[in-house]
């Protein structure tokens, strides 16, 4: 199994390999049909093994082939372009989210008043767990269970007026976030992808690398947030298989070009 370690990408296409259908739209074949302009791109393997003609006294191999698998990889934490948003939106492809409402979690430091009250940034959600904890000299200590909470008000009582208190809750995020979803069954296509990333020689000179994948397979639904407090949209992780395509008679998988120079002087 070969593997490759975490790339930062930029510049990140992905294509129609044939002509198809997203959403309600018909795409050409070489029409971009997702533009991110960031991500990152882990966990790229290879699973390999061989064959072999064998036969004679031991049955020996006599004739060997390599047998190479499919590169399997994730692409996560991506920022998808203005473009890229539209596009997907023109195409219609992105479901309507069932419900805006979106449950945070929270822990904060808070100090106890002389009256036994410590104020949360965040009201707590009824019939959610909300924990407690005396936190002295960067170390959490015993739980407390005796107190009473009315809105972003806790009351734990005067005898721990002073102190500081580690609590942990979950809370109704008050701005719009809504997801969105581009379905296996909206999206169900081989597509290509070409992406961009850097790589600095040992003279610290800094060169553009360029990734091609000419056939490859989204394996699962690609999510989509946005929100008033998200700077742009971001997408959660997918998962993708990279199948071989014949280029010039020979079988690839991936193509890594490496260009002289930064040509995109980012």
């Amino acid at each position: 199994m070969e593997q490759f370690g975490v790339k930062d990408l930029y510049k990140v296409v992905m294509r129609a390999t044939y002509n198809m259908k997203v959403g309600n739209r018909d795409v050409l074949a070489g029409e971009p049909v997702l533009y991110l302009d960031g991500a990152q791109m882990f966990a790229m393997a290879q699973s390999t093994g061989y064959r072999a003609a064998r036969g004679g006294k031991n049955n020996l191999a006599h004739v060997i082939w390599e047998n190479a698998g499919d590169v399997t990889f994730a692409i996560q934490k991506g920022v998808i372009s203005p473009i890229g948003y539209a596009l997907l939106t023109n195409l219609q492809a992105l479901e309507a989210p069932v419900d805006g409402t979106t449950i945070l979690t929270k822990n904060e430091l808070v100090e106890v008043d002389d009256y036994g009250k410590a104020y949360l940034k965040q009201t707590p959600l009824s019939g959610k767990p909300l924990f407690v904890y005396n936190f002295a000299n960067q170390v959490i200590h015993e739980k407390i269970i005796d107190f009473s909470l009315a809105g972003d008000v806790l009351d734990v009582g005067v005898a721990l007026a002073g102190t500081t208190l580690l609590v942990d809750y979950s809370y109704n995020y008050g701005a719009p976030a809504l997801e969105y979803r581009l379905g296996k069954e909206r999206f169900n296509g081989f597509l290509s992808l070409e992406a961009r990333y850097y790589s600095k020689g040992e003279s610290g000179t800094e060169y553009t690398n360029i990734i091609y994948v000419p056939k490859m397979k989204v394996l699962s639904d690609i999510s989509l947030r946005v929100g008033e407090n998200v700077a742009g949209p971001t997408l959660s992780t997918f998962n993708i298989v990279a199948l071989a395509e014949k280029i010039d008679g020979e079988s690839v998988v991936m193509r890594m070009l490496q260009l002289e120079e930064d040509v995109d002087g980012l």
